[in-house]
């Protein structure tokens, strides 16, 4: 097997506050998305996995909404 290259580690902060209150902005935030960068260009690949490895909220399930990826097809 080939080893599978790391395109990248990302996180988001907790958004709630001391008190367990998450905030106006915090929602807004949430709702026009998270946008993380690639440091790095990579060979052109097929396939994406991704892990999640904690959340905020619920220990059993995680929701993505949208996944988008920017790139030129190469020839």
């Amino acid at each position: 097997t080939c080893a599978l290259p790391i395109l990248g580690e990302f996180s988001i902060d907790d958004p709630k506050d001391e008190g367990g209150a998450v905030s106006d902005e915090a929602i807004a935030d949430a709702i026009d998305g998270h946008e993380f960068e690639l440091d790095e260009f990579t060979t052109p690949f097929r396939y994406l996995k991704f892990a999640i490895t904690g959340n905020f909220g619920s220990e059993e399930y995680v929701n993505v909404s949208e996944l988008t990826l920017f790139g030129a097809i190469q020839k």
